[in-house]
């Protein structure tokens, strides 16, 4: 098992996990400008120390209902290998260090190219987490997509 902490956050009642690795910051959901024709899970960019990142939804990218955002709405700053985004959570719960025994592979049955994203389940405190890879979150495609818009965005700043 590589993860030795996991970020545990909540989208709608789901409990989520990521590797800490990945995280850079944890910030309050501030303004973020929507862009009209953005790729289907970005919900917009933010400006975050000079530089320009897209606001990503994992309320659609896992068909959950959207949520107003609210006080407890949250920013995590991750950084995979190909790209930052800030992932729109309904708030942070804690900093959870890996226990054995704790993290499993993903059951085969859960294994397709839809959930590509899906590095594995965790039990924490007798509550299932699913443990996304920000890696595998973004498909070949829709990175593509999200590469062609930040260029486009950030030429028309200049």
């Amino acid at each position: 098992m590589a993860m030795e902490k996991l970020i545990l956050f909540q989208v709608n009642e789901q409990v989520l996990g990521m590797d800490v690795e990945y995280v850079r910051a944890i910030e309050a959901v501030t303004d973020f400008v929507c862009v009209p024709n953005a790729p289907a899970n970005i919900e917009g960019i933010i400006n975050l120390r000079g530089e320009v990142i897209p606001v990503y939804s994992l309320h659609k990218k896992f068909n959950f209902p959207m949520k107003t955002l609210g006080e407890e709405s949250q920013l995590i700053i991750a950084r995979g290998e190909n790209a930052t985004f800030a992932l729109i959570v309904d708030g942070v719960n804690e900093i959870h260090v890996m226990q054995e025994g704790e993290f499993v592979e993903p059951p085969q049955v859960l294994q397709s190219s839809e959930t590509t994203y899906m590095q594995g389940i965790a039990t924490v405190n007798n509550t299932l987490v699913l443990c996304i890879d920000i890696n595998q979150l973004v498909s070949e495609l829709e990175m593509e997509r999200v590469q062609s818009f930040l260029e486009r965005v950030t030429k028309s700043e200049s």
